[in-house]
């Protein structure tokens, strides 16, 4: 893969990759995974429209090292109109509070975006800045074993915690799907 594909946590360790991105550009069997008609359809489905493939990601958060990731909505990066979209996000790892599961915060796709600043983090430059004590009260860990998948929309806001487990990574495929009937705000997306 292009080393613009491939992000590590330190790049003079391979140990510390987290995330491969468009895997299938590059890996016959993440294109037939990701084409598959099962997650095609559901797709279709759930955002009651055909649906344009956009990219799938390999994420990881390895052993003691897997950073938290900042509270964003994933409509923020992507700059729809109308910002609809989702994310099948499929655990091949046991996924719990140790190792880095995500946490959703309930109903905040209803609502519009968020504040979001730069963040920091490497692959995940915006951040949720106005995050508080509320947020943390209410949101809700997802665990799951191998072969959950959970979907969120565009507009959720979710947050994965780091990896603070001695000797459990934390991989997962990302499915990311937009409508037909959204576009991409150029415009928006520069500011």
């Amino acid at each position: 893969m292009p080393d613009t594909a491939s992000m590590y946590l330190d790049k003079d360790r391979p140990e510390t990759i987290f995330r491969l991105q468009s895997t299938e550009n590059h890996d016959e069997y993440f294109k037939s995974l990701y084409n598959d008609r099962r997650f095609v359809n559901l797709a279709n489905t759930l955002l009651d429209d055909d649906v344009v493939t956009i990219s799938m990601q390999w994420f990881n958060k390895p052993a003691r090292e897997g950073k938290e990731t900042p509270p964003h909505q994933d409509g923020f990066y992507w700059q729809l109109e109308p910002n609809e979209a989702l994310t099948m996000w499929l655990a091949p790892d046991v996924v719990d509070e140790e190792n880095g599961c995500i946490r959703y915060l309930p109903r905040s796709h209803k609502r519009d975006f968020r504040v979001h600043q730069p963040s920091g983090t490497a692959s995940f430059s915006q951040g949720v800045t106005d995050y508080g004590d509320a947020d943390y009260e209410v949101e809700h860990p997802i665990p799951a074993v191998p072969g959950d998948m959970t979907v969120h929309l565009a507009m959720i806001v979710h947050q994965p915690d780091p990896n603070t487990s001695e000797n459990k990574s934390r991989q997962a495929l990302g499915f990311v799907y937009f409508p037909v009937r959204a576009k991409m705000d150029q415009e928006r997306g520069e500011r």
